[in-house]
């Protein structure tokens, strides 16, 4: 199934679940991922813990759902955060990406893929900074044949077709819009809020933002969370001030680490239903200009 779809598919039924009730989401299912399809370069996870997963439920009534607060002032300007995240031009993040899917029909596949990020051009319009990063793949190993398989074009999309997205940063915040749509930039992923600390939680969907607080108790399901604060060994060297943030469905977590002045230094998903998913590791880093 398309990775973009399942993901549409995940939020839509967690927040069915928040405003009309459901049960308690399925256990996780780890599945087994072939030796061979574990790229080498593979580093110890840090020790991680996932935060309680509590719901509020209202019978026959509609929630009381209370608005974002707004955020105390951050002494954090675009050059700060810039520093942070160097989304600079040229910048280039290599990965080493084992991604695998159930496939119709029974059995399974994994692949092995190189993908690689540059940033590719920059645009400034006032205190605002954008990044345009594209995003370029090559298929390493698998354990099945792409070309011969049934319903193909069903399969690692995301990796076959990549996309380019653009980045805004404005102040503290690290948006994710369609395009570079500088007017409507509040109304876009919220990918980062910086400074990063760990407990820190925000909600990246901006109907969300609009509709619930992020409080400590309970969570709707696209919350971010910062769940570890520390440090990781990155491309063979200890780097201090690295995050561990999740996203939170009730099929499961996606797992990002995040190391200042690097960026996105892994990323790792695991489906609780249908096995599908995905782990990545930073294996080379450019700065850019």
């Amino acid at each position: 199934m398309n990775w973009l779809v399942r993901n549409e598919i995940i939020f839509c039924i967690g927040l069915l679940c928040v405003l009309f009730g459901c049960s308690s989401p399925a256990p996780t299912i780890v599945p087994t991922i072939a030796p061979s399809a574990v790229p080498s370069a593979t580093a110890t996870l840090a020790p991680t813990t996932t935060p309680t997963m509590l719901f509020r439920e209202y019978p026959n009534m509609t929630p009381e759902f209370i608005p974002t607060p707004t955020p105390p002032a951050v002494l954090y300007s675009t050059q700060d955060t810039l520093r942070e995240f160097p989304l600079r031009l040229g910048a280039t993040w290599v990965y080493s990406w084992t991604q695998y899917d159930t496939l119709e029909g029974g059995g399974s596949i994994t692949t092995t893929w190189r993908v690689t990020d540059t940033v590719a051009a920059v645009e400034t319009r006032d205190s605002m900074y954008a990044a345009h990063v594209v995003r370029s793949t090559a298929l390493l190993n698998t354990t099945r044949d792409l070309d011969t398989l049934p319903f193909a074009e069903n399969y690692f999309s995301n990796m076959r077709n990549p996309q380019a997205r653009w980045l805004i940063v404005d102040g503290n915040k690290i948006y994710q819009p369609w395009d570079s749509d500088w007017k409507n930039v509040e109304n876009s992923s919220l990918n980062y809020i910086f400074p990063l600390a760990q407990n820190n939680r925000w909600y990246p969907n901006a109907e969300q933002r609009a509709l619930f607080s992020p409080y400590h108790d309970a969570w709707i399901p696209g919350v971010r969370i910062i769940t570890w604060q520390g440090e990781r060994v990155v491309l063979g060297s200890a780097k201090e001030n690295c995050f561990e943030i999740q996203e939170l469905y009730n099929s499961g977590a996606t797992r990002e680490w995040f190391c200042a002045q690097i960026g996105i230094v892994a990323e790792q998903y695991d489906h609780g239903g249908t096995p599908f998913g995905l782990y990545s590791e930073l294996i080379q880093f450019v700065p850019g200009e």
